[in-house]
C-alpha cells in the first residue's frame, strides 16, 4: 500500500511539471514527458520490488523531471 500512496504523490508532481500520466488497461502507469525526444516511461500499478520506486524516480530524473 506504501508505495502505491508514494506513487501517487508522484503523479501529482509530475503532472504540476507538465508530465502526462495515463494508465494503460492493465492498471500500469505511462508517464510521458513534456519534451518530445524524451523517452516514455511505464511502471507497475502496484510495484512489488523493494526497488521499484527508487528505480522509477531514476529513470524519471534522466528523462528531465524535478523530484
Amino acid at each position: 500500500m506504501r508505495r502505491t500512496k508514494e506513487i501517487k504523490k508522484l503523479v501529482a508532481c509530475l503532472e504540476a511539471q507538465r508530465w502526462k500520466v495515463t494508465t494503460t488497461t492493465r492498471g500500469h502507469y505511462r508517464f510521458i514527458p513534456p519534451d518530445p525526444d524524451k523517452k516514455i516511461i511505464h511502471t507497475g500499478g502496484s510495484p512489488s520490488d523493494c526497488r521499484s520506486l527508487k528505480n522509477l524516480k531514476a529513470d524519471l530524473k534522466r528523462q528531465g523531471a524535478e523530484l
